[in-house]
């Protein structure tokens, strides 16, 4: 009996069927999806399972609980509830009594609250920190529960007997005694964060709020829920999600979609919309946001729930829903209704099971495309050949059977007649003997072997021709044919007409397979055979057989035929005999198989297929995973199987669409090449011997004809002569034939035989013949030649390789392959028509040929490109765009346009798409081509108006031909299962010459392991080894002009010829020179390997100095060569100028140098010519002078000299020249109207390339290259910061989005929460471990990213998580939420709540008091107990107890946003009761803060308070009650602070006089620090790992109590160095950890880190060391308890040990330890030297209690009194280290008093040092000398610091420092107050 009928009948449902619903609703499809909400389990029945075991049973669900809502309330406050509760009996809903009888709530002020009194609650709560807060008045919420019931209702309300006394107390005790227990025990095993408990006194509808807040912090997403697009009609009923499950308690939701009636119920409407369209219409149609549109799913239009089960149906648009961000279509309501129950396992599934027809002709490779598709999707390739083999083999057998029974009974009929007939016409012997005549004349039954025409099965033609005979033909059956027709049968698939070679097993092509006739196919062999005779008369109706049907008599048989006349049985030896020859033909006829027959066979063999798929795979797919291959072959079958609901998905068909088929005719040779040729061979030989026999009987027959045509001359010329001798006259004619005829026998003679005449053509097999094939040829020429043996076998056909593609040598056997495959193709294209019209379904065409027309298609290509058809319709479209631009709603942007530039500086941005195409969402590549990226992996950036949309994403193409590329095969050039590869960084750096590119370029190389090219500077080493200078205005300077001499020394050299520069050279110095155009093919040669070639391409570049001009710019654009991001370094030219006009002149004072040095040598050159040519002429003229005087002629004493200075006049070029040449400041002018003009020039090119760049939206920055190098170098790295540091993000893609858009689109599933939920990565990252405190002030700032929401803090992380957003996500998700549990007190006006203020803005969280936990119950449960109970306190004006303000804290406490967020308890607790109640409450802050401060600097507060212009009310801060509150505060916390200090070690003390600045970071540190403790604690314990307890709040008793088996000593220690360690010294747990329930301690955090690796090693669950027992371990002993021991000796006589055993046992080492650091070691005490000695002796006590005494001992040591010291003794064991102490302070300070030596100065600085940290004088003596010691060091630095600030020049006071006049005077005045003995003492 189901649930609702006891339900109906007034009877309880049992728990066992309770139980049983929960479990079927725990495994149900839908509960896996959305979830479930649990409550009232575990039953408080015990009779069905133990409490117990239903908690196990809980634990064990497939979905455990993930949460649990623990709703608290107290006792009373339920008995009260109860006892009111009613119930409505004809509806049986409860009521509370807020709801039929609501009681008007009074708004309490602040005055009754309080009761009046002040003071009172000041006490508890602190006044002092609370005055300035002002109580906001909360308004009063309506709640929807407790709205009004109608009266009629209420006047029918009653109460129920179990809500009455004492039912109701039985109950509650009953569940707390058995139940609570449990739950309680099973709610602590969970982490905090999973139990969330509400205050039951709240109303249902605040508790469903606050139940929200608290699970809304931890980042749930809802069920995404399936919803319609198109809703259901009025007269349809909506498909209910919660369905009657129970009522068949077996089913799984796995419902079968088969073809039966109830779905042909369901007909689609009749303006059903093309799937395109209907995906257009549906993509936009219910957005939340035209940015966030539907995509559509894998299965576009097919029903994703029939593809569950395996079919292919396609859906209706009226049942379009849409799921998360996908379109999904259903066919049927009984679909959708699956679908909405768990859309996921629909979803989440690999390709439907493949159902297929293969079809091909022969030879085409079908059968292996079938193994192989059906390996690939698991599938099974049905042979209809063999599975109907046994059907085939039944029919044969009845046939068989049949045609055995009708032959043997007509043969027995035919033989008793016939013996009948011979005995009846024995006498008349003639007649007899005339009848066994014509017996004998009978023909011979025709079988196989005689003339016998039968019906071949492997060939359709002879089997249409069979089975299609001609009328005249047909004749009527026989008697024995009517009786016994042959069986219907249809012949299955037979084999090929000639049996495959062994290297292809290829199944018969549909041509091959006899097709079925309208009748029977094969008739029996008795009808076949009777048609000849069927014409004669028929023999008697009833003793006369039809001789035609006696088989097998003849006139062999006669003497068999002659017997007595008697019975003829079927063991007669003629019956035996026809009866053999019947079964033989019966077995060798073709059987024909129906149509229905073969339907029904493959109907069965699917229906196998899928029910071993069911048994293997019970959750896999239903139907499919079957392919049939050139199966069906008739169209009838196909009509049959339609009809049959059994459709293939898909129809793959392999053709060849070559007029001559050569790719079949290759494959078919290739296959069969062997016996191919072979035949060919054979058929050759047998041609060639046919011909050798017809030419051998030819040349028989010319051999007589020659002898019959000599012997007929013979005879003439005999008649001849005779007529000549008997003188009878000779014909000429005669003659004439007679010559003729002796011509003609001589060309017999002489005729040989030619090679035609005896061997064929030898057949082509391919077009081009090798050597070897050649040869032989030639060397078969050559033997014909010489005399051919006509018997030898024929060459080879073809010797060429057998894996080339070749087409099969012309002939026969290729004439008749070729019609076969040509009537297979024309079978296989009627039968698409068939398919194409039966199931709709267009074929999926294969083409066996490449492209190319020339090659073959591989198996693996043909495989391929068949999966590749197969999976199309199941994968992403690639849509061209028209209209790129998408529309964007205003609402879903955050608006921060200008977010990422407002602290730009004032430079021209980085012009790209990155920014201005921030909201567009594009692919994988960002905005660059994926194709560039993929062919040439270069980034090229792809421009809007080439967008493809694929799987909703945009992506953008350089050009249209990279676009069309992509839409053929976009999986190609996108990354499957990773992101793009990066290609490496290319960076271009432009413009003018000085701008600092070489400088920059060189660094960025350096930093980034990049490759530095100066394009100018490669230019140059091309030509430099033949111009053997640098070329260019830039080296102009440097090259002097070439003399005149010089230029006539070159010219009369011969020119070198390898000198001379080629064209391309030619055109690079003009490039360098003048600036001339490269020509491409130049910048082929040298740019283009700079992107492709090693090893540049793998490493990058830096590229200086190209392109500089826009035509090179275009060069790189044809070519895609695009940078990553062109840097233009932008300078003035004043800057420019400062850069380069030195090192010009610089490089012209070089030239004008050399210049003036070689125009020296030169002038020294030509006076040493004049010189030398002055004195030869002077010489000669010395001679002429000399001749003349003798000659008596008057000469002159100075006509030489006026002859010489005539002759060798001065030269004045010099001069002009020394006059031209050019000054320095002309140079300069002229030097720097150069470099500006080339700047300008620069300028204006490198326009016009930024032009370019920015056309094909390459990236284009301009940076301020004027500054320092430091400066510009930032700039240029804040630049390409995206394609460097950040180089990975280059692809990714950020979108910013509205908070509230985003968890609407999270609610649909069309996002999703981010691994850190609504933690910020950034803030995760920068060390916070809090989510940012959200509210209605603060919204989160929400970006997207891969279809995940992030959540950042404030709009600095947004920037920075859009940076680098792969960085951030790679990041650890967070720890577990952990709230904030932390108090702060402090005496009044410490600052307790200014801080605490702070605090709750950064954190989120909330402030607490004991009059805010009043206030709370006060305002929200006045009706409950404690409510009430407060009220009559404060209405009788008495105090509030500690108890009930605890109660009520604890309450407070209970709000969600405290157990989220946290708390902070502000100036709470303040007493040791309150500790007490705290504790027993289970509150334990996490860190007690207590700002120190004094009376004093709380009264100066206090007083600054009351001047606070914002003060409204007084308040009692007076200094008497500031002292009065600050003495009571004094002394209530000290027993507070030793509570926490000594049990939890939580308590910290903060200086309240620092700044409050730092105040708050210290506790939101510490605070930080305390909760990263405990997630790591909560996150290692999860995984049953080792975890530290430090700050954990661990107390004494509980660390002892739950200490591990290594007690208080270290495991590590002792595993590893065999030491016990003793940590018992202290009660810290800083270096504890907490291992399977366990505490173990270590010496140290080494230690500590080496056990929370490895716990296992150290603690294992057998130990291996053990600690020694108690007796057996070291013990420190005080004096005091040594003392005590006495008189037990003390043993190694007193010396220490371990000083002895350490050092060696020397005797020096010998050493007497101190009584203070004694040890008691197995009942034995050893003194140690000091603490370091006892710590080794503690923790390796058997290394040292046991050393053996040495026999020689020091003498001992007996004290020496000091007087008796001489006095250098007495000083170094008194004084001495004082005063080194004071020589050594006097050395570091180096005092220098104003107005006194250094000797002095020093002297006096020692005296006081000496006075100051003298120990043996008072304190007040030392601190009077201090403060000495103190003024006179300031007064000591008054010269440096006068020295460092007064200046040589006047300066203003105004501008002096503050205290320098001060300084200033009283360094004067200690002129006249120098340190005297005064000072001294």
């Amino acid at each position: 009996m189901h649930a609702r009928e006891l339900l109906v009948r007034g009877e309880a449902v049992p728990d066992q069927m309770i139980a049983r619903m929960l479990h079927i609703k725990m495994h149900s499809p839908e509960v896996a999806h959305h979830g479930y909400i649990l409550d009232g389990f575990p039953l408080m029945d015990e009779n069905l399972m133990k409490l117990r075991d239903q908690m196990e049973t809980m634990k064990n669900w497939p979905l455990p609980p993930d949460y649990v809502i623990n709703i608290r309330i107290p006792d009373n406050d339920l008995i009260n509830r109860r006892q009111e509760e009613k119930i409505d009996p004809v509806t049986g809903t409860l009521y509370i009594k807020e709801q039929y009888a609501p009681t008007p709530v009074e708004k309490v002020t602040g005055k009754q609250q309080t009761g009046g009194d002040d003071d009172d609650v000041s006490d508890i709560d602190e006044d002092a920190d609370n005055d300035d807060e002002e109580v906001e008045e909360e308004e009063q919420v309506t709640d929807e529960f407790f709205s009004p019931v109608p009266t009629e209702i209420v006047e029918r309300l009653v109460m129920r007997p179990e809500d009455l006394m004492p039912d109701v107390t039985d109950s509650i005790q009953f569940f707390k005694d058995q139940l609570l227990r449990m739950l309680e025990e099973y709610m602590a095993s969970l982490p905090q964060s999973y139990l969330v408990e509400l205050d039951g006194n709240m109303s249902p509808t605040i508790l469903f709020e606050q139940l929200l807040e608290r699970l809304n912090a931890y980042a749930l997403r809802r069920a995404a829920l399936v919803q319609r697009f198109f809703p259901p009609e009025e007269e349809e009923e909506e498909i209910p999600q919660e369905t009657n499950e129970m009522d068949n308690e077996e089913e799984e939701g796995e419902k079968a979609i088969r073809g039966d009636a109830l779905r042909a119920e369901e007909t689609p409407p009749a303006d059903e919309m093309e799937t395109e369209e209907l995906m257009a219409s549906l993509t936009g149609s219910n957005v939340l946001s035209n940015k966030y549109k539907w995509q559509r799913s894998r299965w576009l239009r097919l029903d994703p729930v029939a593809l569950k089960q395996g079919n292919r149906i396609p859906g209706r648009q009226d049942l379009a829903v849409h799921f998360m961000d996908k379109i999904f279509v259903l066919s049927s309501k009984e679909s959708l209704k699956e679908f909405q129950k768990n859309p996921r396992r629909y979803i989440i599934q690999p390709r439907a099971p493949c159902k297929l027809f293969l079809y091909g002709p022969r030879s085409s490779g079908i059968e292996q495309l079938a193994q192989d598709i059906g390996k690939k999707y698991n599938a099974t390739v049905i042979d209809m050949v063999s599975y109907a083999q046994p059907k085939m083999d039944e029919l044969r057998q009845q046939y068989i059977d049949t045609i055995k029974n009708e032959v043997q009974r007509a043969t027995i009929d035919k033989l008793q007649l016939q013996a009948d007939t011979e005995a009846a016409e024995k006498a008349q012997e003639a007649t007899t003997s005339k009848t066994e005549d014509k017996i004998d004349e009978e023909p011979e039954p025709l079988t196989r072997e005689d003339n016998e025409t039968t019906t071949d099965p492997n060939d359709f033609e002879q089997t249409e021709k069979a089975t299609n005979p001609d009328e005249d033909e047909q004749q009527p059956q026989t008697s024995a044919e009517r009786s016994s027709p042959p069986p219907t049968e249809r012949s299955s698939p037979p084999p090929a007409e000639r049996s495959p070679p062994p290297t292809e097993r290829s199944s018969p092509p549909p041509a091959e397979r006899s097709s079925r006739p309208s009748s029977a196919l094969s008739q029996p062999p008795a009808e076949r055979s009777s048609r000849p005779s069927s014409a004669r008369s028929p023999p008697p109706a009833s003793t006369e057989v039809p001789r035609e049907d006696l088989r097998g008599l003849g006139p062999e048989d006669e003497k068999t035929q002659v017997e007595p006349i008697g019975q003829i049985t079927a063991d007669h030896p003629e019956v035996k005999k026809a009866v053999e020859q019947a079964i033989e033909e019966a077995r060798n006829a073709a059987v024909n198989i129906p149509a229905d027959v073969y339907t029904e066979l493959m109907c069965k063999a699917i229906q196998n297929i899928e029910q071993e798929q069911r048994e293997k795979n019970p959750n896999g797919p239903l139907f499919g995973n079957w392919i049939f291959v050139n199966f069906p072959y008739d169209n009838e079958i196909l009509t049959l199987l339609n009809e049959k609901n059994i459709h293939p998905d898909d129809v793959l068909v392999l053709q060849d669409s070559h007029p001559q088929l050569e790719a079949l005719q290759k494959r078919w040779y290739k296959a069969n090449r062997f016996e191919v040729d072979k035949e060919i061979r054979e058929r050759e030989e047998r041609e060639a011997n046919e011909r050798r026999i017809r030419d051998e009987e030819q040349k028989r027959r010319m051999e007589e004809m020659k002898l019959i045509a000599e012997q007929e001359r013979n005879e003439r010329l005999a008649e001849r002569q005779r007529k000549i001798d008997a003188g009878e006259p000779v014909d000429d004619e005669d003659e004439t034939d007679e010559k003729e005829m002796e011509q003609a026998i001589l060309e017999d003679r002489n005729y040989e035989p030619k090679k035609e005449d005896f061997i064929d053509k030898i057949p082509e097999t391919i077009p081009e013949e090798d050597e070897s094939m050649s040869k032989d040829l030639d060397k078969d020429k050559s033997s014909i030649a010489s005399g051919l043996d006509l018997n030898r076998a024929p060459p080879s056909i073809s010797p060429i390789p057998f894996d080339q593609e070749i087409l099969p040598p012309a002939g026969i056997e290729q004439e008749t392959f070729i019609q076969q495959a040509r009537n297979d193709i024309t079978r296989i294209n009627d039968l698409m028509k068939t398919v194409s019209s039966v199931y709709n379904l267009e074929p999926i065409y294969i083409e066996l040929m490449k492209e190319d027309g020339e090659k073959l298609k591989t198996n693996e290509e043909l495989f391929q490109e068949a999966y590749d058809a197969l999976e199309k319709q199941f994968k992403y479209i690639p849509l061209e765009h028209e209209n790129n631009e998408e529309d964007v709603d205003e609402e879903e942007e955050t608006g921060n346009e200008d977010e990422e530039g407002d602290n730009e500086e004032e430079e021209e941005e980085v012009v790209d798409l990155f920014k201005s195409d921030r909201k567009k969402h594009l692919g994988d590549t960002s905005i660059y081509d994926p194709v560039a990226l993929f062919e040439k992996n270069i980034l090229v950036p792809g421009k809007p108006d080439f967008t493809v949309s694929y799987k909703s994403k945009t992506y953008r193409f350089a050009n249209e031909d990279n676009r069309s590329l992509f839409l053929q095969t976009p999986l190609k050039y996108l990354p499957i299962d990773k992101p793009p590869t990066l290609p490496a960084m290319r960076l271009v750096l432009v413009g003018p010459e000085g701008a600092g590119k070489s400088l920059h370029g060189r660094e960025l190389a350096i930093k980034y392991n990049t490759f530095h090219i100066k394009f100018r500077d490669r230019l140059q080493e091309l030509i430099i080894g033949k111009t053997k200078m640098k070329i260019g205005p830039e080296y102009n300077e440097t090259r002097d002009e070439p003399d005149p001499e010089e230029e006539e020394q070159k010219a009369d050299k011969p020119i070198d010829e390898t000198e001379e520069l080629t064209a391309d050279e030619e055109n690079i110095k003009a490039y360098l020179q003048d600036g001339e155009p490269l020509a491409p093919e130049i910048l082929d040669k040298i740019v283009k390997p700079w992107w492709t070639e090693e090893p540049y391409r793998s490493r990058g570049i830096v590229l200086e100095g190209f392109p500089s001009t826009e035509d090179e710019t275009v060069y790189m654009i044809d070519n895609q060569l695009l940078p990553d991001i062109a840097i233009q370094l932008d300078a003035e030219n004043n800057d420019i100028l400062k850069r380069i006009l030195p090192k010009r002149m610089e490089q012209w004072r070089t030239k004008m140098q050399l210049r003036k040095e070689k125009r020296m040598k030169n002038k020294a050159k030509k006076d040493r010519d004049k010189k030398k040519a002055t004195d030869e002429r002077r010489a000669e003229l010395i001679l002429e002078r000399d001749k003349r005087i003798e000659a008596g002629e008057t000469v002159e004493e100075d006509e030489i000299e006026q002859i010489l200075a005539s002759e060798f006049q001065i030269d004045e070029e010099e001069g002009d020249i020394i006059q031209d040449e050019e000054d320095a400041d002309t140079a300069k002018g002229r030097i720097g109207e150069m470099i500006e003009q080339q700047a300008n020039d620069a300028k204006e090119k490198i326009e016009g390339v930024k032009k370019v760049f920015q056309q094909e939206y390459v990236p284009f920055a301009i940076v301020n290259a004027s500054d320092k190098p430091r400066y510009v170098k930032n700039r240029i790295s804040k630049k390409i910061e995206r394609f460097t540091t950040l180089r990975q993000n280059v692809f990714e893609r950020v979108y910013s989005i509205k908070s509230q858009l985003a968890q609407q689109l999270i609610d649909i599933g069309y996002l999703h929460y981010s691994k850190f939920g609504k933690f910020c990565p950034v803030s995760l990252h920068n060390g916070d471990c809090f989510p940012p405190p959200y509210g209605p002030d603060k919204t989160p700032c929400t970006v997207i990213y891969r279809k995940y929401v992030y959540y950042l803090a404030d709009d600095e992380a947004r920037n920075e998580f859009i940076k680098n957003p792969l960085f951030y996500i790679r990041r650890p998700p967070p720890k577990s939420l952990i709230p904030v549990k932390i108090a702060i007190v402090g005496p009044p006006k410490s600052g307790k709540t200014t801080v605490t203020k702070r605090i709750v803005q950064e954190m989120g969280c909330v402030r607490l008091s004991l009059g805010d936990g009043i206030r709370y119950i006060l305002e929200k449960q006045r009706q409950t107990i404690l409510g009430k109970e407060m009220q009559e306190i404060l209405i009788k004006g008495n105090e509030i107890s500690p108890e009930i303000a605890i109660r009520c804290l604890e309450v407070a406490l209970m709000n969600a946003k405290c157990q989220t967020r946290g708390f902070i308890l502000d100036g709470f607790p303040l007493t040791k009761k309150h500790v007490e109640l705290l504790v027993e409450k289970g509150i334990i802050p996490f860190k007690l803060f207590e700002l120190e401060c004094d009376l004093t600097e709380c009264t100066i507060r206090a007083m600054k308070d009351r001047t606070d212009p914002n003060r409204q009310f007084p308040l009692p801060d007076s200094p008497e009650a500031i002292s009065y509150k600050n003495a009571i505060y004094q002394n209530e916390i000290l027993p507070v602070r030793q509570w926490y200090t000594e049990e939890h070690k939580n308590w910290m003390n903060i200086n309240a006089k620092n700044n409050k600045w730092f105040i708050w970071d210290k506790i939101l540190q510490e605070t930080s620090n305390v909760t990263k403790k405990i997630q790591n604690y909560i996150e290692r314990k999860s995984f049953n790992k080792a975890a530290s307890i430090a700050d954990l709040c661990i107390s004494p008793q509980e660390l002892l109590n739950r200490l591990g088996e290594y007690e208080h000593y270290c495991p590590v220690s002792l595993t590893l160095r065999d030491e016990l360690v003793d940590c018992s010294a202290t009660t810290k747990t800083d270096y504890t950890a907490e291992y399977r329930g366990r505490y173990y301690r270590m010496a140290g955090p080494k230690e500590l880190q080496l056990f929370l690796d490895d716990p296992e090693r150290f603690a294992p669950v057998e130990p291996r060391k053990i600690l020694p027992a108690q007796n057996r371990r070291p013990h420190r002993r005080t004096e005091a308890e040594a003392k005590a021991m006495f008189p037990k000796p003390i043993e190694f006589a007193s010396y220490c040990p371990v000083t002895y055993l350490d050092g060696g046992k020397r005797y020096e080492y010998l050493v007497l330890g101190q009584q203070e650091f004694a040890v008691e070691y197995r009942d034995k005490l050893y003194f140690l030297l000091n603490e370091e000695a006892r710590e080794k002796f503690m923790r390796q006590p058997e290394k040292y209690w046991n050393i053996r005494l040495p026999n020689k001992l020091p003498p001992p040591k007996n004290p020496i009194d000091l007087l008796n010291l001489p006095c250098l003794g007495y000083l170094e064991q008194t004084i001495a280290t004082a005063i080194i102490k004071s020589l050594t302070a006097t050395g570091c300070f180096k005092p220098k008093f104003p107005f006194l030596s250094i000797q002095t100065s020093a002297l006096i600085y020692m005296a006081y040092h000496l006075k100051a940290y003298n120990t043996k004088s008072s304190d007040y003596i030392r601190r009077k000398f201090r403060r000495k010691l103190y003024i006179f060091e300031e007064q000591c630095e008054l010269i440096s610091y006068l020295a460092k600030k007064t200046t040589v020049r006047y300066k203003d006071p105004n501008k002096q420092p503050p205290d320098y006049n001060v300084k200033y005077e009283t360094f004067f005045a200690l002129r006249q107050n120098v340190p005297t003995l005064n000072w001294l003492t």
